[in-house]
């Protein structure tokens, strides 16, 4: 396989990408009024990937005659520190580290420490399509550190400026499908009343069941033919609170007690259906099933975590009106 060349400007132009693509207005005071501004704009900061593009930074910067200006400047060096690549002749997995080295004013410091925050929550766990500089597109996983003052403010004749730096890795895949690619939710009922969460593990099997019978033009020799085919799904998932563990919850607590609210519970719906659907990149894909099993994990340290395990359901609505 041919794997990608990602070279260190392709990494500086997705972190500039990444600083324009999330601007914001913000005030300021400006001659004691105040003022709508854009973010970016603000902090303008210069990337450059090379250490020996800031001389050339500098050199143009020494020609402007606006003070002003020059103070306003902010350099941001991106520094590719590290790979770490899956050692495999089909996978094209490689995680990139790196740090982000700021010269910025002192005054701008606390809104870029909130930028690179909020930066941080945007990208985090987030995939990217992504083209590199030989126009190949890739799923990219940018992961922000935070803020971290390297050196103390430093005074110039043009103003208090400040060194710091952000760490950062990159990781990308290329050809290959991701959990982003899927879209899964469930329904009770056939009304496309779905809900979907964030799913924690998934798995989707199917079983056939087979007969053995003579081969035709070989009766001495055997061979498997499937007669029939079942669905099997396992499903797991932290229970944030939204529509869906709600609904699942409800469930789960129902099933098996013999009253709710010190009220005697009626007998239950065992296969009650469960709609599953499936989406994949352009198609999507619906499932009736019932439940097979229900299980819940709380833990003292962390979410609790509830498992569910689908079969497609022998009994259809078609049949159930016959």
């Amino acid at each position: 396989m041919n794997r990608t060349i990602f070279t260190t400007e392709d990494v500086k132009e997705i972190i500039k990408r990444v600083f324009i693509d999330n601007d914001e207005q913000i005030e300021i005071v400006e001659n004691n009024k105040m003022k709508k501004i854009s973010l970016v704009k603000y902090l303008n900061i210069e990337f450059y990937a090379f250490k020996n593009d800031r001389i050339k930074f500098d050199k143009s910067y020494k020609k402007q005659t606006d003070i002003s200006s020059l103070i306003s400047n902010s350099y941001g060096l991106v520094e590719v520190i590290d790979e770490d690549a899956t050692i495999s002749p089909d996978i094209d997995f490689v995680e990139k580290s790196g740090v982000i080295s700021f010269t910025i004013p002192e005054s701008k410091v606390e809104l870029l420490d909130y930028y690179i925050h909020r930066l941080r929550n945007i990208y985090m766990g987030k995939p990217e399509k992504t083209q590199n500089s030989f126009g190949e597109t890739l799923n990219t996983y940018l992961l922000i550190g935070i803020l971290q003052y390297d050196e103390e403010p430093e005074e110039t004749q043009f103003g208090s400026s400040i060194k710091c730096s952000v760490q950062f890795k990159l990781t990308y895949l290329t050809n290959a499908a991701t959990y982003s690619d899927y879209e899964i939710s469930l329904s009770t009922n056939n009304d496309n009343d779905y809900l979907s969460m964030p799913i924690m593990d998934y798995s989707q099997q199917i079983i056939f069941a087979d007969d053995v019978v003579p081969k035709d033009i070989r009766p001495d020799l055997s061979g498997a033919i499937n007669k029939t085919a079942t669905l099997v799904v396992s499903l797991s998932f932290y229970d944030f609170l939204q529509p869906l563990a709600e609904k699942i919850n409800s469930l789960f607590m129902k099933y098996c007690a013999i009253k709710i609210n010190n009220k005697d519970t009626e007998e239950q719906d065992l296969n009650a259906p469960v709609f599953l659907k499936v989406k994949y990149k352009n198609d999507e894909y619906v499932y009736d099933c019932i439940l097979n099993g229900l299980q819940k994990k709380i833990s003292n340290s962390s979410y609790s975590v509830t498992s569910l395990t689908l079969k497609g359901r022998a009994i259809t609505d078609v049949l159930q009106t016959e």
